[in-house]
């Protein structure tokens, strides 16, 4: 028996500009039921996540919210009615507590003065509820992300929330902390909470949904449930066509050069006595467990943060110290894991993003030119088929593949010889994580070397040349895609 519905939209549509975000768009969400909503970057999620959480208002439609017309005025609105969002990027208190954070809106007092006694042990109890061993006094910034989004979840509850929207969850999660994240959905449908699922996770999907809606271009396209759908189908529905999901076929090549030689590298508490070598045209896979020390790794080498101990040689030489500037000479460029903090500039436009790590091959007499800006941003927005209105839109307006796509292109366009990927399909949807694919092929068929980390296994073992596996700090194996299994990856990543 199906359950009863708790939110209704009916005929809803927004514009920004001449751009048509969504277009008559009919949805009903079930509460105790799992919703997975699909489709790829652009197809209008985001836009459709913003109006229910009183972001935006829609130009026009109806919501329905327990039948009655409601209007969601703003995110006060929307919390007060008990709808959640859960962002891919968590949003949280750093140096404040976990259970501060948990009643963040809402601190239990009496008189004017918090009780901080109750509001521990409340937030205690919401953390059993989800089986959860987090300190309530513990500081935000010592978790984990996989910890916060916990926290997320638990200020939901102390919310009373009756819907739960989660936006790419477990984007930046381990397997292990995807697994248990997906457990504590299914707590959520069982306490009768409507969870509406957003992620471009098939394993994710399947395992979680009772249903799926599919988006494209903004409409509706297609819903029904979960048991009756297969990957293939949802992928032709999102795309409008049939994708290859086989990554790009290596080409057989001698590995080229050293360019990037790596002794004993150290950095206090994060990683110790990292050995490799990086050749010309190699993709050199980089697999662990989050935690485990890869992306503290890339930061060193680019010289975000300082190494304890080590060396590291660029095409032969010791470059010093190991600083952004140094690297950015010596011709390295890194692609972060958190594009939205550390790979751009959110309120500044397409051009600005792709122009400011190559402003001076754009300047005359130390001025900027704005043709050659405008010339820059065209090529690469031709290059990697970005979608945008045009290049003096900002980032913050765009989909999360699209923002994915320009902070690769803004380091392309000053053509490194050593590129460092951190996670680069991280939330991005089929068609464009393989679009990426074939793009990081060819740059590597160019003869660029690249070393790539990904938490999916997969992809580690699809694209790369080479696999090294990092648990716990230290590299645990090395690994020939063609000649190991993902047992054995996993196995290095994570045995004792």
């Amino acid at each position: 028996m199906r359950e009863p519905v708790l939110l209704r939209i009916s005929g809803l549509s927004k514009r920004f500009g001449a751009a048509l975000a969504l277009a008559d768009i009919d949805l009903e969400l079930d509460a105790g039921t799992v919703t997975a909503l699909v489709g790829e970057n652009g197809a209008g999620k985001s836009t459709l996540v913003k109006i229910l959480s009183g972001v935006h208002k829609p130009d026009s439609g109806r919501v329905e919210w327990r039948g009655e017309c409601v209007d969601i005025a703003s995110p006060m609105a929307a919390q007060a009615m008990g709808i959640s969002v859960i962002h891919q990027e968590s949003v949280v208190f750093e140096d404040l507590s976990v259970a501060e954070n948990i009643f963040v809106t809402r601190r239990p007092h009496r008189f004017g003065i918090i009780r901080w006694r109750e509001m521990y042990r409340l937030a205690g109890k919401l953390l059993r509820q989800l089986h959860s061993s987090i300190d309530p006094r513990e500081r935000l910034k010592n978790l984990s992300v996989a910890e916060r989004h916990v926290v997320q979840i638990a200020r939901a509850l102390s919310d009373d929330a009756r819907l739960v929207i989660m936006d790419e969850p477990t984007a930046a999660l381990s397997e292990r902390e995807s697994a248990e994240l997906l457990r504590i959905v299914a707590q959520l449908r069982e306490h009768g909470c409507a969870v509406l699922y957003i992620s471009h996770k098939f394993a994710e999907i399947f395992s979680a949904a009772d249903r799926y809606v599919v988006l494209r271009d903004g409409r509706n396209v297609a819903e029904g449930p979960m048991a009756q759908a297969t990957m293939d189908t949802l992928v032709k529905l999102m795309a409008g066509r049939t994708v290859d999901q086989r990554y790009p076929a290596r080409l057989p090549a001698q590995p080229g050069k050293v360019v990037l030689r790596v002794h004993q590298l150290a950095r206090r508490g994060e990683f110790r006595n990292v050995n490799f070598e990086l050749h010309a045209g190699e993709i050199l896979g980089l697999y662990g467990l989050v935690g485990s020390g890869r992306s503290e790794l890339l930061q060193v080498l680019f010289g975000l943060k300082p190494a304890a101990d080590g060396e590291v040689q660029m095409f032969g030489e010791h470059p010093g110290p190991l600083t952004i500037h140094g690297a950015m000479r010596a011709g390295m460029a890194l692609v972060p894991e958190d594009r939205q903090r550390q790979g751009a500039h959110l309120s500044r436009s397409i051009r600005d993003n792709i122009a400011l790590p190559n402003l001076p091959a754009l300047s005359c007499l130390g001025f900027a030119r704005r043709s050659a800006e405008e010339t820059l941003a065209q090529d690469w927005i031709g290059q990697l088929n970005i979608k945008c209105r045009s290049s003096g839109q900002t980032m913050q307006e765009l989909s999360g593949g699209n923002q994915q796509k320009i902070v690769l292109s803004k380091w392309l366009a000053g053509k490194p010889r050593i590129l460092l990927l951190d996670e680069p399909t991280k939330g991005i949807d089929i068609a464009t994580k393989m679009a990426v694919h074939h793009l990081i092929r060819r740059l590597a068929s160019d003869g660029l070397a690249i070393l790539m980390v990904s938490s999916e296994l997969p992809e580690v073992l699809g694209m790369s040349d080479r696999v090294l596996v990092m648990r716990r700090g230290l590299l645990s194996g090395e690994f020939v895609p063609s000649r190991a299994t993902a047992e054995q990856v996993l196995h290095a990543a994570t045995a004792a």
